[in-house]
């Protein structure tokens, strides 16, 4: 029962944290800026990363180069 009492407390001191910063869970990833340039990176035989060029921000993961260059044209207007 200790554990459940601590869960319960712990997601209340949440709750308290994002009110305090008026952030709900479903805005977050709407205050994020659209990116004006991303950059390809293909490390070996990994996946493609799609990279915010101003942030360094990881923004996603394609398996192919047109993919990627894909969804990065579409992220750079702003569409998704």
């Amino acid at each position: 029962m200790k554990p459940l009492l601590m869960a319960k407390e712990s997601l209340s001191v949440l709750a308290k944290r994002l009110a305090l910063h008026s952030i709900s869970p479903n805005q977050k990833h709407a205050s994020l800026p659209t990116p004006r340039a991303v950059q390809l990176v293909i490390a070996g035989r990994a996946p493609i990363q799609l990279i915010d060029a101003d942030t360094g921000r990881v923004l996603g993961f394609r398996q192919s180069y047109q993919e990627a260059s894909r969804y990065a044209r579409l992220l750079e207007r702003g569409a998704t």
